[in-house]
C-alpha cells in the first residue's frame, strides 16, 4: 500500500494536477479552434490516457483518510473507490477520441472527435480532492494556499469564457492574425467583461453574441463580488496573529488615553507590545493550544519551551516525565529594561528561569550588584525552599523573556522528583 505521506504519492498527485490542468486548457481550445489532428496532439492524448489509466490502478493502492485515521486495508480501499470516483475516472481515461480518430475519417467526423475529447474534463472534478490533499500535507499558510487555488479556478473560468467568445466571433479557420493573437483578443474581452462592463472597444454584433455578452456580464457581477469578498477575507486571515495583536494594542491604547496615564508609562506599554510582536508575533501560547487534548499540549509545550529546556543546566539529562510536568506549568513573562522582577523582602511565591536576556541580582539599596544571570540561569528558588522573604532584588538589564514556576507547582514537582529537589536545594544553599 502507498501511504499518505509517501513521496511518490506526493509527486504523482503533482503530476496528475499538471495533466488535469493541461486538459482543462487544451480540450476547449481544440474544440473552438477546430485544430486539425497532428502527431503531437495524438501523442499528448495517448500520454494523457496512459497516465489517467495508471492513476486508476494506483487509486486501488493509495491509503485513504477515514474519520481522521489512515486506512490501509485493500478491500476497504477498493470498495470506497469503486463506490466513489472509479466510474468517473474510467470515463475520463477512456480514449474515445483516439478510437474515433482511428475508425472514422477525420475530415467527416472531426467535430465529433473534438466533442468526445471534452470527456477528459470529467477528471477536473478531482481537483478538489488534490486541493484537500495538499492542504493536509503542506506546511504552508492555509489562507495563502486557498488564495492560490482560488486564483487558479478563476483563471480556468476566464479561459472557458474566452473560448466561448472565440467560437462566436472568430469566423476564419485559422484566423488571419494567427491562433495566439485571436485567443489573446478574446481573453482580453473576457477579462474586461468579467471585471467591468467592458471598455466598448470590442462589441457584440449578432443576437447570439449579445445574449452571450449579457450572460457573461451577469456572471461577471457575481464573480466580481465573490472575488472581492473572498480575497478580502483571505487577506485579512493571512496573519490572524497580527490582527489580534493590533486589536489588543488599540484597545489598551484607548484605555490609557481615557484614564490619562502618564506618557512614560504609555511608552513602556507600547515598547512591551512592540517587543512581544517582534519575538512572538503577538500570540498567547497558552490560549493557542488550550483546547487541545493533554498529549498535544505536552508536544506543543515541549516545542515552544525547547530553548529554555536546552539552556537551563538543571534540565539537562533530566527525566522526561519531569520535563513534561514542568513545561506544562511554566508561565511566560516579558520584562523591559529596568523592571524589577523580584523585590527584596517580599514573600516569594514563584521562581524564574531565564530564556533570553540579562538580569542583575541587587541589594536592598538597588545599587550593589551581587550577581549577573543570563540565558539558562534561574533565581527565586531560595524563597520557595526556605519559606523566607526574598533576600535580594532582581532587575532586568535588557528585554528579558522569563518562565515562572509558581509555588504550588514547584512543591508538586520537587515532591515527585527528589533528585531535582536536591539539585535546587544545593543551589539555593550555595546562594544563601
Amino acid at each position: 500500500m502507498i501511504l499518505g505521506r509517501n513521496k511518490f504519492r506526493h509527486l504523482w498527485n503533482i503530476l496528475m494536477l499538471l495533466v488535469i490542468s493541461y486538459t482543462a486548457l487544451e480540450a476547449p481550445l481544440r474544440l473552438v479552434m477546430e485544430l486539425p489532428p497532428s502527431i503531437w496532439l495524438n501523442l499528448a492524448d495517448l500520454v494523457t490516457t496512459v497516465l489517467f489509466s495508471i492513476d486508476i490502478v494506483l487509486n486501488f493502492r493509495f491509503s485513504i483518510l477515514h474519520h481522521g485515521k489512515w486506512v490501509n486495508d485493500r478491500e476497504t480501499i477498493a470498495n470506497d473507490y469503486l463506490k466513489g470516483w472509479f466510474g468517473w475516472d474510467l470515463l475520463a481515461a477512456a480514449p474515445l477520441e483516439l478510437v474515433c480518430a482511428f475508425l472514422l475519417p477525420a475530415s467527416g467526423f472531426g467535430s465529433l472527435i473534438r466533442v468526445l475529447h471534452l470527456g477528459r474534463l470529467i477528471k477536473l472534478a478531482r481537483i478538489f480532492y488534490y486541493r484537500n490533499y495538499f492542504e493536509y500535507f503542506l506546511n504552508v499558510n492555509f489562507s495563502i494556499f486557498r488564495l492560490v487555488f482560488f486564483t487558479y479556478i478563476i483563471g480556468l473560468i476566464s479561459h472557458w469564457v474566452a473560448c466561448g467568445w472565440y467560437y462566436l466571433t472568430v469566423v476564419t479557420q485559422p484566423p488571419a492574425e494567427g491562433y495566439f493573437s485571436a485567443y489573446l483578443h478574446t481573453l482580453y474581452w473576457c477579462i474586461t467583461t468579467l471585471t467591468t462592463v467592458g471598455y466598448g472597444d470590442i462589441t457584440p454584433d449578432g443576437n447570439l453574441e449579445k445574449i452571450y455578452t449579457m450572460i457573461v456580464m451577469i456572471l461577471g457581477v457575481g464573480v466580481y463580488g465573490y472575488v472581492i469578498g473572498n480575497v478580502a477575507n483571505i487577506i485579512s486571515s493571512l496573519d490572524v496573529g497580527k490582527s489580534q495583536h493590533q486589536a489588543r494594542v488599540e484597545k489598551i491604547n484607548a484605555f490609557m488615553v481615557d484614564h490619562k496615564f502618564s506618557s512614560s508609562l504609555q511608552r513602556r506599554v507600547k515598547n512591551y507590545f512592540s517587543y512581544l510582536w517582534e519575538t512572538r508575533r503577538g500570540y498567547d501560547h497558552a490560549s493557542v493550544f488550550a483546547d487541545l487534548p493533554d498529549n498535544f499540549k505536552v508536544e506543543f509545550a515541549l516545542q515552544i519551551n525547547k530553548d529554555i529546556i536546552e539552556r537551563v543546566p538543571l534540565f539537562r539529562g533530566a527525566d522526561r516525565n519531569l520535563i513534561k510536568d514542568i513545561v506544562l506549568v511554566l508561565k511566560p513573562f516579558i520584562y523591559l529594561p529596568g523592571d524589577l522582577i523580584c523585590t527584596f523582602g517580599e514573600i516569594g511565591d514563584n521562581m524564574f528561569f531565564i530564556n533570553k536576556g540579562v538580569v542583575e541580582v541587587v541589594g536592598p539599596n538597588g545599587q550593589d550588584v551581587y550577581n549577573t544571570l543570563t540565558a539558562g540561569g534561574f533565581f527565586g528558588e531560595v524563597a520557595l525552599l526556605m519559606s523566607t522573604p526574598r533576600n535580594a532584588s532582581v532587575r532586568a538589564v535588557d528585554y528579558c523573556e522569563l518562565y515562572s514556576l509558581d509555588k504550588k507547582d514547584f512543591d508538586r514537582v520537587i515532591n515527585n522528583y527528589p533528585e531535582f529537589a536536591k539539585q535546587i536545594e544545593a543551589e539555593a544553599r550555595q546562594r544563601m
